[in-house]
């Protein structure tokens, strides 16, 4: 098969040192090929009356207009707004930290055994790393959901990759939510700041629910099924 191929031919002429990948030469070579193939499908397809470069075109601009459409969407700013304010309240660890010394000092002045302070230090940590996990992957899901319903989306079919990417999305906001309302136990004085965060959840569980209402009844293989 490859004998017949003029593409494949053209690496004959190459020494074995130059067939190296590692060596410049293979890899320019291997460019020059791909080049060369490019040219060939372009030329067999005006022969057969049509334009590979204004389809590819037209396929960049919707492309674009779509990637704007579900930028500009309610779910999607949003999302977005809540990773970046998450991620901005973050860098001031002021606040945990003194959380964290606080529980230390407790068990230090025997207010707290062994026991109670395990659990407290462990369920700091995981309200944090829930809240981090989650912070920028909820947008993520979200546009790629929004993303999958623009590509002959069926509503009917729950099983679709944006019913999957959507459910995803939901229970990353649930978990985040469950997540805030535990460590404002911890927090008690950046109560504003858990409130407004789980207030932009709910409206964009609200979003993303009423965008895709089958979104829950998606089965992930290997999680939901029973």
């Amino acid at each position: 098969m490859t004998s017949k191929c003029a593409i494949y031919e053209d690496t004959s002429g190459l020494s074995p040192e130059e067939i190296d990948e590692h060596n410049k030469k293979f890899w320019q070579n291997i460019s020059e090929q791909m080049q060369q193939a490019i040219d060939l499908m372009h030329e067999a397809a005006l022969r057969h009356g049509v334009d590979l470069d204004k389809i590819i075109s037209r396929e960049h601009e919707y492309s674009l207009k779509r990637r704007e459409k579900n930028r500009d969407h309610p779910a999607s700013t949003l999302s977005k707004e809540y990773g970046m304010m998450v991620f901005n309240w973050f860098k001031n660890r002021d606040t945990i930290q003194e959380v964290g010394q606080q529980i230390v000092q407790n068990l230090e002045l025997g207010i707290t055994d062994d026991r109670e302070t395990y659990r407290r230090a462990a369920n700091l940590k995981n309200c944090l790393e829930v809240i981090q996990w989650y912070e920028l992957f909820i947008h993520v899901k979200i546009v790629r959901a929004l993303s999958g319903k623009d590509d002959d989306y069926d509503a009917t079919d729950f099983q679709s990759d944006a019913n999957g990417s959507a459910k995803i999305a939901l229970i990353a906001i649930e978990r985040s939510v469950k997540a805030w309302q535990k460590l404002h136990e911890f927090l008690p004085r950046e109560e504003s700041q858990v409130i407004k965060c789980i207030h932009m959840l709910k409206e964009l569980q609200g979003y993303v629910e009423s965008d895709f209402p089958q979104a829950w009844m998606f089965i992930r293989p290997g999680f939901d099924e029973g």
